[in-house]
C-alpha cells in the first residue's frame, strides 16, 4: 500500500488524500467505511474499475454508492494486472497452472510486465496494441516462456471482472494470442 502522493507527487491534490491509496503501482483503492457514498479522487488519465468496467476520467473527484461488499478498485491507465487463475492456490506454480492478465481498453502503447517467480526466475509478459486506421481494435499478448498457459481479460466500457460477458481469450499454452473487439 502506498500513499497517493508517492505515485503522483506533481498532483498537489494527492498530497492530502488519507482515505484512499495505491495498491502496488497500478491499482487505486478507495475503502468503504460505511454503507453510504464514497468520495475519492482520480488523478489525470482514464482509470478503469476492474469490477464493473466503468471508466473514470481524471483529474476529478468521484462520488459513488457502495456497500460493505463492494469498493472502488481502479486500474491505472497504461497498466495491466496479473492474477492467478480461478481455484489457484499459493502452492501452485504459475508456470504449470497459468495466470490471467487483466488489461483495460485504455492501452495506447506496448507494455512489458515482469512477474517474479518463487525460484528467483522471472517471467515477462508483453502486451501490444493492435490498431486499424489509427484505432485500437485489440491486443496481442505473449509470454517469455514457451508453453505457459495464460488468459487475457479486457475490461472497460462498462464491462468488468464481475460481468459474465467480459471479452477474454486463452492461449492454451501455444504462444502469443490476440483478442479483438
Amino acid at each position: 500500500m502506498r500513499p497517493m502522493l508517492l505515485e503522483y507527487p506533481a498532483d498537489k491534490t494527492c498530497w492530502f488524500l488519507d482515505q484512499q491509496y495505491m495498491l502496488g503501482t497500478d491499482l487505486l483503492v478507495a475503502p468503504v467505511f460505511g454503507e453510504s457514498a464514497v468520495d475519492y479522487y482520480v488523478p489525470a488519465g482514464i482509470f478503469t474499475n476492474i469490477l464493473n468496467g466503468a471508466e473514470v476520467a481524471g483529474p476529478a473527484w468521484v462520488s459513488e454508492s457502495h456497500s460493505m461488499t463492494s469498493l472502488p478498485v481502479l486500474l491505472r491507465p497504461e497498466a495491466a494486472l496479473v492474477i492467478g487463475k480461478a481455484e489457484h492456490s499459493v502452492r501452485d506454480r504459475i508456470l504449470s497452472r497459468g495466470f490471467t492478465v487483466v488489461v483495460s481498453r485504455q492501452i495506447s502503447r506496448g507494455l512489458n510486465i515482469t512477474i517474479s517467480l518463487r525460484d528467483n526466475n522471472k517471467l515477462s509478459v508483453d502486451i501490444s496494441p493492435i490498431t486499424e486506421s489509427d484505432k485500437l481494435v485489440g491486443l496481442e499478448v505473449s509470454a517469455s516462456e514457451s508453453g505457459v498457459q495464460f488468459d487475457v481479460l479486457v475490461i472497460g466500457g462498462g464491462v468488468g471482472m464481475d460481468n459474465d460477458n467480459v471479452p477474454s481469450v486463452s492461449n492454451e499454452g501455444a504462444g502469443p494470442c490476440q483478442i479483438k473487439w
